[in-house]
């Protein structure tokens, strides 16, 4: 566990938390960005088609300008395995109104890398950075009920399904059915990262 957390959550970045550290995002990471973004895989059950080389560029080249705290736009965070020092994943927060102390967050993994918790560990402390520097008091994520590795993700890390939204959006010409998830601030215990690492396969 990362030296600047509190009982609320982490205060700085980057992370450091087990194998991995959660960072911003940088154009050179371009190369590990272009893995999971324009895989299949990936795209499967996100809003978009797999991305181009060109869209991961814009991405990377954008995020540089999002400031923590900004309404309306994506903070990511690049989740970086450290014994390979490669980013295999990116985490989004989002805060739509700086009225309503609420975000919703996002997740992408590299498939290489999945069946081994680390999403879980680096979503996990996505809320706390979320809760904990950006003082929000709810968070909150939508996911496609078929995608059961991503909602059974926010339950391992203590989100609550608060309901079922049938036939509620159209994606890829699609009327799809989804689970609504969310925490609140009193609710995140930095604990769980712990639990979850002492599950985790070996590499």
């Amino acid at each position: 566990m990362s030296s600047e957390t509190n009982q609320r959550g982490f205060t700085k970045l980057p992370i450091e938390i087990g194998d991995l550290s959660l960072r911003r995002p940088t154009v050179q990471d371009f190369d590990d960005f272009v893995e999971f973004y324009c895989d299949e895989a990936v795209a499967r059950f996100q809003l978009f088609e797999p991305w181009t080389e060109e869209n991961v560029a814009f991405h990377l080249q954008s995020q540089l300008g999002v400031r923590i705290g900004d309404p309306g736009v994506a903070l990511c965070l690049a989740v970086v395995y450290r014994p390979d020092w490669k980013v295999i994943g990116e985490v989004s927060i989002t805060i739509q109104d700086l009225e309503t102390p609420e975000a919703d967050i996002g997740f992408t993994m590299n498939p290489r890398y999945w069946g081994r918790h680390l999403g879980s560990i680096a979503v996990h402390a996505l809320l706390g950075f979320g809760f904990g520097r950006m003082a929000m008091h709810r968070i909150y994520a939508f996911v496609d009920t078929r995608n059961d590795r991503s909602w059974r993700l926010m339950e391992r890390i203590g989100m609550r399904r608060e309901g079922h939204f049938v036939r509620w959006r159209k994606i890829k010409n699609e009327w799809i059915d989804d689970y609504g998830y969310a925490m609140l601030a009193n609710e995140w215990r930095p604990e769980v990262a712990l639990e979850i690492q002492s599950r985790t396969p070996a590499s």
